[in-house]
């Protein structure tokens, strides 16, 4: 199940939101060093733009993070049934969707929760609980 971000056993992980919160951590330093290194060097000298779109693009990465952990958390349901599999939205019984490969399943659904909710895909994270399974999330069906 590797590459499938927030797909679980159906235990929580207490890593996860250790990991965003350094993340966050980290990419503030990264946005106050380059602040600081700015403010430090000779105004319109090519030194300056260089650390000024350093500092842009720390400043941006900063603020993507903490947009994403404004994130919209949603559990679904994933269940193999040999060929397909199909992803539900727990709270939202009618959104279903069914892929060959339950990474295509998981990026549609959280199409549908975007267009059912109003929501940016990115802001989205899916908590995932595999059903009884045949076969290894992500793989795609055997042809038969």
């Amino acid at each position: 199940m590797r590459g499938l971000r927030g797909v679980t056993d159906g235990r929580p992980s207490r890593l996860e939101g250790m990991t965003r919160a350094r993340r966050v951590i980290d990419a503030l330093e990264a946005w106050r060093a380059s602040k600081e290194a700015l403010d430090a060097a000779t105004p319109r000298t090519a030194e300056w733009l260089r650390l000024r779109m350093i500092e842009q693009d720390n400043r941006l990465a900063y603020e993507q993070l903490i947009d994403l952990e404004a994130s919209h958390v949603y559990t679904v349901s994933a269940s193999d049934d040999g060929r397909y599999w199909a992803v539900e939205v727990r709270d939202s019984p009618g959104l279903v969707t069914k892929a060959s490969r339950l990474d295509y399943a998981l990026q549609a659904i959280r199409e549908l929760i975007a267009a059912e909710d109003h929501l940016d895909p990115r802001s989205i994270e899916l908590n995932v609980v595999i059903l009884g399974s045949g076969r290894e999330a992500g793989m795609p069906r055997q042809p038969g």
